[in-house]
């Protein structure tokens, strides 16, 4: 089938609020290879108004959707060339500074599951959201143009 027995049973175990918590984190995925929600810090006002707080990132962790690192973050390593990535309908050219080779994509990443269920998640793009991620490479000095 189109999808695992994990997420089939994942799927099941769902109440309403889960599935609306995982569709504001899924109106936080930039795609590259695969979707990813750059979740920076948590107590930045972009995500204070969404509703997204540590209590349900760790309760979405729990359901198995999602992989979280508070501590040190999760990085698109041995990046060497201009990267393509995709808001919705939007497309970014990001370069990194010279000499870094590490992306940062935030603390949470989507299971195996959470990419499953993210191909059925319909979720509109959120501008000021994507205004924060641009606002935010540029402070990690990452070159970033509109394709």
């Amino acid at each position: 089938g189109a999808f695992s027995r994990f997420t089939i049973n994942a799927l099941g175990s769902m109440e309403k609020s889960d599935a609306d918590l995982f569709a504001i984190l899924c109106s936080m995925c930039w795609i590259d290879d695969q979707p990813i929600p750059l979740v920076y810090e948590l107590k930045d006002e972009t995500f204070k108004k969404s509703g997204l707080n540590l209590m349900g990132l760790s309760h979405l962790e729990r359901l198995g959707l999602i992989h979280m690192n508070l501590v040190g973050g999760y990085v698109l390593s041995d990046v060497t060339e201009a990267r393509k990535l995709t808001y919705h309908d939007r497309i970014f050219e990001v370069t990194l500074p010279p000499g870094a080779k590490d992306l940062n994509v935030g603390m949470v990443l989507l299971s195996r599951v959470g990419n499953d269920l993210f191909r059925v998640c319909t979720v509109a793009p959120d501008h000021d959201f994507m205004n924060y991620v641009l606002s935010k490479w540029e402070d990690f000095k990452y070159s970033v143009k509109p394709v």
